[in-house]
């Protein structure tokens, strides 16, 4: 972004233009604010916005990228109990990009008392006392993993938690494959006692629609004619 600065001499009224090249980082105006963003695929998502899609191209070699995150807490006291709750881009049945995580969860800066932990269940909760949500504190299989936890008793005043993970997108994709990421997060405001809950951005990876091929057969007098559909990779 550039910031361009006008200035006028009182002396002899000239004006004068200065500009300013900087690195500007627009930040949402909420009380905590979610970065989502793959900076390799030159995405940067703020808050919830609309749904953000990656197009990779079909046949490209296998790659990693890193996804990061980051929560910001924007009031004048820290938020407490902070639960971030995130689905990965691995196979599911809305998923079928055939993604790996390759690295789980790390975060930039510790924060005394954090946890992580991960799930092969894609209907997984942030309740740890439940089993059925199958929360381990290891990443087992980064094939099938589907979402991971981190809780941190308190982020201050001012601060942010920020973490990555890193992504094998495969080789060879064919087209109507596609997966996404993205996570929420549950606080306490330390204040007010009062929980919230909200959403980062959701960033697809897709390789967009094959072409159809469609062929129509036309039967004699007397015969319906038939549409056949058919889809190509």
């Amino acid at each position: 972004e550039k910031i361009i600065v006008t200035c006028t001499n009182e002396n002899d009224k000239t004006v004068e233009y200065i500009e300013l090249q900087e690195n500007i980082k627009i930040v949402a105006p909420k009380d905590v604010t979610t970065i989502n963003s793959i900076p390799s695929m030159q995405i940067e998502t703020i808050g919830q916005e609309e749904n953000k899609n990656i197009m990779i191209a079909k046949g490209e070699e296998a790659k990693t990228v890193d996804a990061q995150i980051e929560v910001i807490n924007n009031n004048t006291s820290k938020i407490k109990n902070v639960q971030i709750l995130g689905l990965f881009p691995t196979n599911s049945e809305e998923a079928n990009l055939n993604a790996k995580i390759v690295k789980g969860i790390n975060l930039v800066e510790e924060i005394e008392g954090t946890k992580i932990y991960y799930s092969e269940n894609a209907n997984a909760t942030a309740d740890l006392q439940n089993t059925e949500n199958e929360w381990k504190d290891t990443l087992e299989n980064g094939a099938t993993v589907k979402k991971y936890l981190i809780t941190i008793p308190e982020i201050q005043s001012q601060a942010s938690m920020q973490a990555s993970y890193t992504i094998e997108i495969p080789a060879n994709l064919e087209y109507n494959q596609s997966a996404s990421e993205y996570y929420q997060v549950t606080y306490t405001n330390s204040e007010t006692e009062v929980e919230n809950t909200l959403k980062s951005t959701t960033i697809t990876m897709e390789t967009g629609i094959g072409p159809k091929l469609e062929t129509k057969i036309t039967g004699r007098k007397g015969m319906d004619a038939t549409t056949e559909s058919q889809e190509y990779s």
